[in-house]
């Protein structure tokens, strides 16, 4: 079945003229964030269907879908998760900070998610969700990205980006959060 997009079509069709032998194939690389696209494997259809809709963002709603099901898990029971949380908020010493980094995180600075312990409340992982659009395409948001990475490693919060371009989104979250409590 042939996309209804002409530049995937065209896409398609060059790609069977190059490589007529192998044609197109479906990959076997799966992202999550397949799902902000219209057209996505039927492997994700009951992930989509599971969405939490708590967030402006689709992507961030597919991290927290998939973050809650994860933190079911036997192995992470002790967990929660919190989204957008204010890093002022996880600080323990503000004076470690350098100015530029203090500015920034009394401009409302945040983390897309926490997953912290239980009973101590000590984070124990922070993910970001990085969309292209915004991230990668955006010098300024860069900054701001280096400024968040730069602070986290200061106060030993551990910290995993997931690129929205990116894939085995599942296995690097369940992967980080098996080290950190290690």
């Amino acid at each position: 079945m042939l996309p209804k997009s002409r530049h995937l079509r065209d896409l398609v069709h060059f790609i069977r003229y190059r490589n007529p032998e192998n044609g197109v194939f479906d990959s076997n690389v799966l992202s999550v964030f397949d799902l902000l696209y219209r057209e996505y494997s039927a492997l994700l259809r009951p992930l989509a269907a599971r969405l939490r809709n708590s967030s402006t963002y689709t992507s961030e709603n597919i991290i927290w879908t998939l973050l809650s099901e994860i933190l079911e898990d036997e192995l992470f029971s002790d967990l929660a998760v919190a989204p957008q949380v204010l890093l002022k908020n996880l600080l323990r010493d503000p004076a470690m900070l350098t100015s530029q980094q203090a500015s920034f995180v009394q401009k409302r600075a945040s983390l897309d998610f926490v997953v912290y312990n239980r009973v101590t409340n000590m984070p124990v992982l922070a993910i970001e969700v990085d969309g292209f659009a915004y991230h990668e395409n955006n010098p300024a948001q860069q900054v701001r990205d280096d400024l968040k990475d730069a602070i986290c490693r200061a106060h030993k919060i551990r910290l995993l980006r997931l690129p929205t371009t990116g894939s085995g989104e599942e296995t690097r979250i369940r992967s980080e959060l098996a080290a950190a409590l290690g």
